[in-house]
């Protein structure tokens, strides 16, 4: 049988949790308050919530959770910076979406 190297309390690393929204309010409301409810540490279990779109009221939500999480909004405009090639027109909210990602 193989024995563990460390315990599994060793990481010391904060590891990310990403929310993706765009309009569902209710949604994002129930599953961060579920997030909060669960995690066992702020410090090591950081919340982001990524916005790709301008439902203003997805912000709204965002501010009752206060510095509990953290925000990016995105620019989600015709405007926006987000360089699609010609063939790729099809493929336009891929290319938003791969904003969040990077």
């Amino acid at each position: 049988m193989l024995k563990p190297t460390a315990s599994p309390t060793a990481w010391h690393q904060p590891i990310a949790v990403l929310v993706f929204v765009c309009n569902r309010v209710d949604a994002l409301r129930e599953h961060v308050t579920k997030l909060l409810k669960y995690r066992p540490s702020a410090e090591n279990f950081p919340i982001v919530i990524s916005q790709d779109c301008d439902v203003k009221a997805v912000r709204e939500v965002v501010k009752e959770f206060g510095s509990q999480v953290q925000y990016v909004k995105h620019l989600s405009s015709e405007t926006s910076r987000v360089t699609i090639p010609p063939k790729h027109v099809r493929f336009k909210m891929y290319y938003k979406i791969s904003r969040h990602y990077r």
